[in-house]
């Protein structure tokens, strides 16, 4: 980069992401819910720039738009885009991603200067040592859109995606999940009577249908959730197949277990 007819060396963090309507596409209304289901990352600053009075570091930060050339018309190819960035005091033990409740008792400490239209939006900022969480969003929510974010620093810092760790639970094995059903029933029952240990038996083989039922029951809706997010060969990022099964293990009420077999567009 060139700065006042110099060359300068500058740190350079990268993320690809996406706006998904319904999921990550919050829009830019700080009150609304929806906010803070846009995409965060959070930046630490450790030391201040070279030969800087007021003991400062200069952050820039490049928003581009990806994948919007498919659009013939200029009006839809360009996304209403821009940043904010919040400041946190204590990292640690601030939530992931940040609420909206949170953020309402931080202040916000930089802006985009403008929501605009066009394929990158850059904004420089001058700010102390510390760390931050810069939030990239589109003016209306719901809009789906592919975005670059690039974060320039003179100082080396740390740079990370905020959210949740998404995890992929396997598969139980039919046989040892019945064994284990069965171990755990004897130590409760004692010794009962056999006929009444006959019947907690079928009993439990009843109940294993009926899972067998809802098995296939979760097997469709994951399969109807992906082909939701999918693109027309079967793909989707990583973002957003990061966010389906986030939202998909929400719903369902604690975490999915599911075969890979799944992840493929019927």
């Amino acid at each position: 980069i060139k700065e006042s007819g110099q060359e300068k060396t500058w740190e350079v963090a990268k993320f690809e992401g996406s706006w998904i309507p319904g999921t990550t596409a919050g829009g830019a209304d700080e009150k609304d819910e929806k906010f803070a289901t846009n995409p965060q990352y959070m930046i630490t600053l450790h030391e201040p720039d070279d030969e800087d009075e007021d003991g400062e570091c200069t952050v820039i930060v490049a928003l581009l738009q990806k994948n919007r050339r498919v659009f013939q018309v200029h009006d839809d190819m360009w996304l209403d885009i821009g940043f904010v960035l919040y400041e946190i005091e204590d990292p640690d033990n601030c939530p992931a991603p940040l609420t909206i409740e949170y953020m309402a008792d931080y202040r916000q400490v930089g802006q985009s200067k403008h929501l605009s239209p066009s394929r990158e939006n850059t904004t420089r900022f001058r700010l102390l040592p510390g760390t931050f969480c810069i939030i990239p969003l589109t003016a209306e929510a719901d809009k789906a859109g592919d975005f670059l974010l690039r974060i320039y620093t003179e100082k080396k810092c740390q740079c990370r995606e905020h959210d949740e760790a998404p995890a992929i639970i396997s598969k139980p094995i039919e046989g040892k999940e019945k064994d284990d059903g069965k171990e755990n029933h004897d130590k409760a029952t004692g010794d009962e009577e056999t006929n009444e240990v006959d019947g907690d038996e079928k009993d439990g083989e009843d109940g294993e249908d009926g899972g067998e039922d809802s098995e296939e029951e979760i097997d469709e809706s994951l399969k109807d959730a992906f082909n939701e997010v999918a693109a027309e060969d079967g793909t989707v990022c990583c973002n957003a197949l990061k966010t389906l099964l986030k939202n998909l293990s929400e719903q369902n009420g604690g975490p999915l277990g599911f075969l890979l077999g799944h992840m493929s567009s019927s």
